[in-house]
């Protein structure tokens, strides 16, 4: 999956992100399952990747290498998996009313694997 990102130089990636997060770092991290290591590496640059992995625009994504391949490497959502994964962090969730959004309530779990 990653052959054609492991050259020598930045990757497309990296370049493009505003905040010059190493994607092609965590993802190769993440490919290995050295999952702490992946989102050690991507707190380097954002120190609440949760919220940016639901909110980034990605533009990693639309000038991945991979595109002339298949398709882009999911950076955003990997980003994302990293930090909900992340051991005894507190997750928040609305409960909603599905006929009444004004109607919230915050509670908190703990991941699965805590």
């Amino acid at each position: 999956m990653l052959t054609r990102c492991r050259g020598e130089g930045p990757a497309n990636c990296v370049n493009r992100c505003p905040l010059q997060v190493d994607a092609r770092g965590y993802v190769q991290l993440t490919a290995q399952g050295r999952f702490a290591d992946a989102l050690q590496l991507v707190r380097e640059k954002l120190p609440f990747p949760g919220i940016l992995g639901y909110v980034c625009a990605h533009p990693c994504e639309l000038h991945c290498k991979r595109l002339d391949e298949d398709s882009a490497v999911r950076i955003r959502d990997i980003k994302r998996f990293l930090a909900e994964r992340e051991e005894g962090e507190p997750r928040h969730i609305l409960d909603c009313e599905p006929d009444r959004r004004s109607r919230c309530s915050r509670r908190t779990r703990r991941s699965a694997a805590a």
